[in-house]
């Protein structure tokens, strides 16, 4: 064969066209793209267009070795249509108020914020965010310690298209401070309370009375909600997914609120159930099956192992049932 044939032009690249780069791009790592965007002033323009950046992760990008707020900055001040932010992971741990700072200079356009964990995150840095990002639609500040009513007031006067939120973990929340989210964000679909241990029967029923398209909720250990506190959220709301855990603590949930939901929930879907006693609980998963027979997941944490007979009971009470986790075994079903 012909040498000349073989030959490559290493110049060949740069005549491709930008559609043809900008699909090459794509598959670049964070890393990757800004390091190929000092190739020359074309690649620059390409490597920071918008369809681009439109999901910055940088949780769990292997490739950077930490994120903290100088670096932040210095990747969002080049863009401006970044839609959904990842700040969540160890690499992140030191990202704090300063990095929500620049996503609210840079990031006009977000809808999705996580930045679960960020224990340095405070009221004053998701005020600026909300104000400047209206649009908001995701938001997941589980575990961010420092965050009180403070901020769920901002999100209510300034997310109307909010739709998710977590709030687990935040453990300086109130029942007011949930008034004042969902009597402005009545499109929420999904939330959870995960460990708000200030957050009481008088809480979920303000949200029942304003999220009336309310899908999926978390109820693990909370403290200060009661069965007849989940009963009556029940009634007004028609949950999708619930997932809701007994504690230790007298009067509050116990057994008893599978019989709840056996009974207010016939088209539960999902339920994450976790028991922190030690006996059986045969008869009362029996009980929610009969009332739930479109479940499709069934999560059960820390109960005692049900009997292989209680199991092929669901299985044919629930036959949708296709995922049914059992601590610490789990088995799907086809």
């Amino acid at each position: 064969m012909n040498a000349e044939f073989l030959h490559v032009d290493e110049t060949a690249i740069y005549f491709l066209p930008d559609q043809v780069l900008l699909q090459i791009f794509s598959y670049f790592k964070l890393r990757e793209l800004i390091m190929v965007s000092a190739v020359c002033k074309r690649w620059h323009r390409l490597c920071y267009d918008s369809r681009l950046w439109v999901n910055l992760d940088l949780s769990q990008d292997m490739q950077i070795r930490k994120v903290n707020n100088k670096s932040v900055k210095y990747i969002l001040r080049r863009t401006t249509s970044i839609r959904e932010i990842n700040l969540s992971g160890r690499k992140c741990r030191r990202v704090g108020n300063n990095s929500l700072t620049y996503i609210s200079r840079y990031c006009p356009q977000l809808k999705n914020l996580n930045v679960a964990s960020r224990i340095k995150i405070l009221d004053k840095g998701m005020k600026e965010i909300v104000q400047a990002c209206p649009g908001l639609e995701y938001i997941n500040v589980e575990g961010c310690m420092r965050i009180s009513n403070g901020s769920l007031i901002y999100i209510g006067k300034n997310c109307p298209n909010l739709r998710s939120i977590n709030i687990g973990r935040c453990k300086l929340v109130q029942d007011f401070g949930l008034e004042a989210l969902v009597k402005n964000c009545k499109n929420i679909t999904t939330i959870s309370l995960e460990n708000c241990h200030q957050v009481t029967d008088q809480g979920l029923g303000i949200i029942a009375d304003n999220c009336l398209l309310l899908k999926s909720i978390n109820l693990k250990r909370m403290r200060r909600i009661t069965n007849s506190g989940i009963r009556e959220f029940l009634e007004k709301v028609p949950i999708l997914e619930l997932s809701v855990g007994l504690m230790r603590t007298t009067g509050g949930v116990t057994d008893a609120v599978l019989y709840v939901i056996s009974r207010q929930c016939p088209q539960l879907e999902m339920l994450e159930f976790e028991h922190f006693a030690r006996y059986e609980v045969d008869g009362c998963v029996l009980r929610l099956a009969e009332g739930c027979k479109h479940l499709t997941r069934l999560y059960l944490y820390r109960c005692y192992p049900l009997s292989d007979m209680t199991l092929m009971r669901i299985t044919q009470i629930c036959p949708k049932l296709s995922d049914i986790h059992l601590f610490p075994e789990s088995f799907y079903l086809g």
